[in-house]
């Protein structure tokens, strides 16, 4: 597992998937690039999305993206597993070891099962079956976003709860 940190946030690359593009990467800001690439195809898709996770982030006293590159599948026992080389991990292990140490944990695996996960601190972001960043712009993949104390929050009522959440935001504050 390859780990880079850009400022608040950090991407954890399997070594599969280093291997596949190390090539086309020159130099350290290249990888930047990379993650901030990354960042923004997941969350820049959906404008409220990103405002919600940013939001919780403020009330929360979070910050930054923690990522999760690695080829996704479910093994015999339907665990939401990935690769790194030889290694195999469960998804849901990697969450609970990092749940907490940013705002939001994007898993960039693909999710054939359709596996749902949990968190009790970070928002996770995950794509709920096959996953590419080409499919995900085509519409062909869908991510989802999980909110500890809500669950799962969708496009169909992310207006509603990034409302109450700043409704919770500005009653802290004042």
């Amino acid at each position: 597992m390859k780990i880079h940190t850009s400022g608040v946030h950090e991407l954890h690359m399997s070594d599969d998937i280093y291997k596949e593009i190390e090539d086309t990467l020159e130099s350290e800001p290249d990888l930047n690039d990379f993650l901030d690439m990354n960042i923004e195809d997941f969350l820049g898709i959906e404008k409220q999305f990103k405002e919600y996770i940013d939001c919780y982030a403020t009330l929360h006293s979070l910050e930054g993206v923690l990522i999760l590159e690695a080829h996704g599948a479910f093994d015999e026992d339907n665990n939401f597993i990935y690769y790194d080389g030889e290694r195999i991990g469960k998804i849901q292990d990697w969450i609970n070891e990092h749940d907490g140490e940013k705002a939001t944990l994007l898993i960039r695996s693909c999710n054939p099962g359709g596996l749902e996960i949990y968190a009790e601190k970070s928002i996770v972001v995950v794509p709920n079956q096959i996953y590419s960043g080409v499919r995900q712009q085509s519409g062909l993949a869908q991510v989802e976003m999980y909110v500890p104390g809500k669950a799962y929050i969708t496009s169909y009522v992310i207006e509603y709860e990034l409302n109450q959440l700043r409704k919770e935001l500005k009653q802290k504050s004042i």
